[in-house]
């Protein structure tokens, strides 16, 4: 009876533990563009139609609430500085490319969790991303 209300006890008191740690995990809004996201698939085609979605190198890209972007420098989209969310569709972009300021739209979606983007592509490309963090404040 002892060893059963050891048992019992260790139990309960794991159970509250992995509760309050559940609890400190703040909760992402998958449906707004700022923050963290992390590469899961990309699609770069030959420009025959036969590219396929695979899996994505783990690059992380950061949208801050300011329209600061952030990127890894092996990033795709290493180069970009800021952005601006001009329709449902599209987000402006400008950054430097070789030594030059550049500007151009990325065609986007977000959806279930799941940011998709697709940048100016002869050949067509795409990049999918998962949230990994919330961005409430500015860089």
């Amino acid at each position: 009876m002892k060893f059963e209300m050891k048992a019992q006890l260790i139990y309960l008191f794991i159970l509250l533990c992995s509760g309050c740690m559940y609890n400190e995990i703040p909760e992402l809004n998958s449906n707004r563009i700022y923050g963290r996201w992390k590469l899961i698939e990309a699609n770069i085609d030959p420009g025959d139609g036969s590219g396929t979605w695979r899996p994505g190198w783990g690059e992380v890209i950061s949208f801050y609430p300011n329209n600061i972007f952030k990127a890894e420098e092996r990033s795709l989209l290493w180069g970009i500085r800021t952005f601006k969310v001009s329709s449902d569709t599209t987000i402006d972009v400008e950054g430097e490319y070789a030594d030059n300021l550049v500007s151009y739209q990325l065609r986007y979606k977000l959806n279930r969790g799941i940011l998709e983007l697709h940048p100016p592509c002869y050949e067509g490309c795409g990049m999918r991303f998962t949230k990994l963090a919330e961005l409430e404040k500015s860089f």
